[in-house]
């Protein structure tokens, strides 16, 4: 057995799908991001912020990387409550949010057990994940623009690392999308903005409700907050498509935010006001760092 089919197979058991390609890739990967900028496929305000962190050199990060590695972990929705006026409200947080370091680091300990013992290295590769999950076979697109891996749709975290460890073999294709999207009108019809186009496979990202929510402007006045169905991101197109119909019931129990909590939060506190058991809470669900929460709790709560 080779390492690559030992590390394929372990990740398998504990319900993670992987592919490892040459780092050669790389190259290719930044090729598709700068034709899909020079065709403005992406506008400007969302090229700006699609991509933070990305770059294409594999020896800054690992000397001598010979391989990408690119993992889908299963991620479910986590449902949190939150008391205000009142009333119990429950909000999610979509998959792609969820776990967030500590999960990274999980995947990586696992990688490391199989590959160490060979006298191999790994490091994060700051690369399109989703990009690369396609092209590699990992997934496939769907009509969203969001990747699916079989056995799990798109409620998964990817990962990418890099490897020393050779890769004598990979496969490496065009982007595609699912042969199921082609006549399905799913995620089309559900999406409140229009962002997603039947006549052609890249979405309009610039009208995609977790462009607004994940960037610190105010809200275009033509978007209305009603439309919001998680506390970051949506999951409007996610939840409606067939492909997860099996996977939708996925949901753990995530924070519960007294009327107190709720009430600051909704104010945007300065760090040093929010208590040490708020601030706990926030973080168990990865979200204190983020500025654009007190804004959307307000319009998940229909304030």
């Amino acid at each position: 057995m080779t390492v690559i089919n030992e590390l394929i197979g372990a990740l398998e058991a504990a319900h993670i799908r992987c592919r490892v390609v040459s780092v050669a890739h790389v190259n290719e990967l930044r090729e598709r991001i700068e034709q899909s900028r020079r065709e403005k496929i992406l506008p400007e305000p969302v090229d700006r912020t699609c991509f933070p962190g990305i770059e294409y050199e594999p020896e800054k990060q690992l000397p001598g990387a010979k391989s990408i590695i690119i993992a889908a972990d299963p991620s479910p929705c986590i449902r949190n409550r939150f008391q205000w006026r009142g009333k119990s409200h429950t909000i999610l947080i979509p998959p792609a949010y969820t776990g967030g370091a500590a999960r990274v680091q999980n995947l990586k300990d696992r990688v490391e057990k199989i590959l160490v013992p060979h006298g191999y290295r790994i490091a994060n590769a700051p690369i399109p994940k989703k990009l690369l999950a396609v092209c590699s076979g990992l997934g496939e697109y769907g009509r969203n623009n969001i990747c699916y891996v079989p056995g799990m749709g798109s409620f998964i975290q990817l990962v990418s690392l890099y490897s020393d460890m050779p890769c004598p073999e990979d496969f490496w294709r065009e982007p595609v999308m699912m042969s199921s999207c082609g006549d399905c009108p799913a995620c089309r019809q559900n999406c409140p903005t229009g962002a997603i186009d039947g006549d052609r496979f890249a979405i309009a990202s610039d009208r995609c409700l977790t462009f607004f929510n994940e960037n610190s402007d105010p809200f275009p006045d033509w978007v209305n907050p009603s439309w919001f169905d998680s506390l970051v991101g949506c999951l409007q197109c996610q939840n409606i498509c067939p492909e997860n119909a099996q996977y939708l019931n996925q949901i753990i129990e995530g924070e519960s935010f007294t009327e107190e909590e709720t009430a600051l939060l909704l104010t945007a506190p300065a760090p040093e006001q929010v208590s040490s058991e708020t601030r706990a809470k926030l973080e168990r669900l990865d979200l204190f760092y983020m500025e654009v929460i007190p804004r959307n709790l307000k319009a998940a709560l229909g304030q």
